[in-house]
């Protein structure tokens, strides 16, 4: 899945900003990465809180491809 929007990054934190037709859809449902921050780590990020995607909760580094 790929869920899109747009980020800033400051003091080593990405913030991120979901499209809004990415939320409340009703057929499907897509993680709100803009509930937390991030922090850039050397190989990749990892969020500063649980993030619910929708089946489970992850919290583990997301590297980068």
């Amino acid at each position: 899945m790929e869920v899109k929007g747009t980020w800033t990054i400051k003091d080593e934190k990405i913030w991120f900003t979901n499209d809004k037709k990415f939320l409340g859809n009703d057929t499907s449902r897509y993680p709100d990465l803009s509930l937390t921050t991030w922090t850039i780590k050397r190989r990749g990020i990892r969020p500063d809180e649980l993030v619910d995607s929708g089946c489970v909760k992850e919290d583990g580094l997301f590297k980068k491809k």
